[in-house]
């Protein structure tokens, strides 16, 4: 209830803030209603500014403007001091300033940040005759000190016989800033070749390219222990079937194979998909009813087009499908076999196959001669798909189903995963003609005896016993581990270890482009649209 004159007294204690209050004030009397506001500004007799940046990479300089406001009648002298937290280093260009009466002064508090973290800034204003009102203010504020960086991935693949000890050389400096390593170790070689598997199946687009691809890398994946392939031989021949029937589905009236339902034919797709049905077929996968015999035809035509001759690429492919199947044209193989100094790595594998079909080891292995390591190119669709890794997974396919021991496998092997990226490698015609040519490699070789022995990482011991692939995942403390890192192999069987480590890099430069077909790269602009060059000075705000 209001006095008779309308008035009332509140007393209000002003909270410690630096800002400003909205009071608001309503009346009612019966029917009648009535209201206002007033903002009061909230101020200390001493205000500290400062425009604090929230984030600050490692080796990051910062001039910070500091303001110091007297909101008193009378000129204060301040004294300054900054405490910088764990993670900044650094000074006030001034240790006091005199400060007019209701005016500021001004100094810079410069700051320089190291490791990454959550860095806190205290600056605390006291001043020089301090009273009940007048007291030392403070300004606390944190700033995440970061790497300009995303997350990166590094893996090792290590082999080690019985009895061997073996060093584990990692990537280390990527476990200092939220640092994961993951370790798979197991008695197959190819203990991580399931993850190239599922991305092959779980692939989202059905062409012809693809489907021909995820049907090449389970039926390669029939010769892989169900603990690798992570599913069933008889799940796994009935995904095959029914990617052999959806590229019947596909097929067009001529026999020929398109990328896409009803879409123009291609020749290397047909001559691909002609290949992966011969071998589905030896594998005792049902085919549907005229799918292969339709297939061949087409093969033949293309091998001997009505106008023109076919390019030794395709001659190539077209000769290694019909000599597979009891076909062989010798006269192109001939023909072909003229041009082998200007065949490619691929087409060369293709004719030499060509050769053992048909019994003439001698001049296959005159082919295999002239095979030689691919340069590591791009994936290339001019035509026919290919790369070098393609290239590569091609000879290696051909060298294993006639000669198993030939001593370049090992090389191939090399080049192909060296080329492997965390997840695999660039396209699916690349995942297939790989999984393709190392599961028959690692069938080939066997893994004899059991794998045993212990790990020592990242101040972690693990023992394993078994052939079957183990998992262990764990977190680095913060800061990273010192100390020395091995594989000791104490079973009668060869040991396989995958070791992943995972984090940001804290030491990394400026991202060079990223260039594979398509160039990315990273820019830096001003609000302006001005390109800013790495470690040009930006002001704070």
């Amino acid at each position: 209830p209001l006095s008779p004159d309308g008035i009332a007294e509140l007393n209000m204690e002003m909270p410690d803030i630096n800002g400003a209050l909205r009071i608001m004030a309503a009346v009612v009397d019966g029917d009648r209603y009535g209201s206002s506001e007033h903002v009061i500004g909230v101020v200390a007799p001493i205000q500290i500014l400062a425009a604090m940046p929230r984030a600050a990479a490692p080796g990051d300089v910062m001039a910070v403007p500091l303001r110091i406001r007297n909101n008193t009648s009378r000129p204060t002298e301040i004294a300054l001091q900054a405490d910088l937290g764990e993670g900044l280093d650094g000074a006030l260009d001034a240790g006091s300033l005199l400060v007019p009466a209701h005016e500021e002064a001004h100094t810079t508090l410069t700051m320089v940040a190291g490791q990454p973290g959550s860095a806190r800034v205290r600056i605390s204003a006291t001043p020089a005759q301090p009273t009940p009102r007048l007291q030392r203010q403070v300004l606390e504020r944190w700033i995440a000190v970061r790497p300009p960086h995303g997350r990166d991935r590094s893996v090792l693949r290590l082999e080690a016989e019985p009895g061997a000890r073996t060093a584990i050389d990692r990537d280390r400096s990527l476990e200092t800033l939220a640092g994961h390593v993951e370790v798979i170790v197991g008695g197959h070689p190819a203990i991580d070749l399931k993850p190239v598997l599922d991305e092959l199946i779980q692939y989202p687009y059905g062409c012809g390219e693809q489907t021909g691809s995820r049907t090449r890398g389970m039926l390669a994946a029939l010769s892989l222990p169900r603990e690798i392939a992570g599913r069933s031989p008889q799940e796994i021949r009935s995904m095959v079937a029914a990617g052999m029937h959806r590229l019947w589905w596909m097929q067009r009236s001529d026999g020929s194979i398109p990328y896409w339902r009803g879409g123009e034919a291609s020749h290397w797709l047909t001559l691909r998909t002609a290949l992966l049905a011969l071998d589905a077929r030896d594998a005792d996968i049902p085919l549907p009813d005229g799918f292969l015999e339709a297939i061949l035809n087409r093969t033949e035509a293309i091998a001997r087009p009505q106008s023109g001759q076919a390019s030794p690429a395709i001659a190539a492919h077209a000769c290694r499908v019909l000599a597979r199947a009891d076909m062989p044209d010798e006269a192109l193989m001939a023909t072909t076999l003229s041009k082998l100094k200007s065949l490619d790595q691929t087409s060369r594998a293709h004719l030499a196959e060509s050769y053992f079909a048909i019994g003439e080891y001698d001049q296959a292995q005159a082919i295999i001669e002239h095979f030689h390591l691919p340069e590591d190119s791009p994936p290339n669709d001019k035509g026919r798909f290919t790369s070098g890794v393609h290239q590569a997974a091609v000879a290696m396919d051909v060298l294993l189903r006639n000669q198993p021991d030939h001593p370049t496998l090992v090389t191939y092997a090399r080049f192909i995963n060296t080329s492997r990226s965390a997840t695999g490698w660039s396209t699916t015609f690349e995942n297939a003609a790989v999984v393709n040519a190392l599961c028959h490699w690692h069938a080939q070789k066997g893994s004899d005896g059991i794998a045993r022995g212990r790990i020592t990482i990242a101040g972690e011991d693990i023992e394993f016993e078994g052939n079957t692939p183990v998992r262990h995942a764990f977190d680095i403390p913060p800061g990273g581990t010192t100390g020395e890192e091995f594989l000791v192999s104490e079973g009668d069987g060869p040991v396989a270890l995958v070791v992943s480590t995972s984090g940001v890099p804290i030491d990394a430069e400026a991202t060079a482009p990223l260039d594979s077909i398509i160039e990315i790269t990273r820019t830096w602009f001003d609000s302006a649209g001005n390109p800013i060059e790495p470690g040009t000075p930006l002001n704070a705000g």
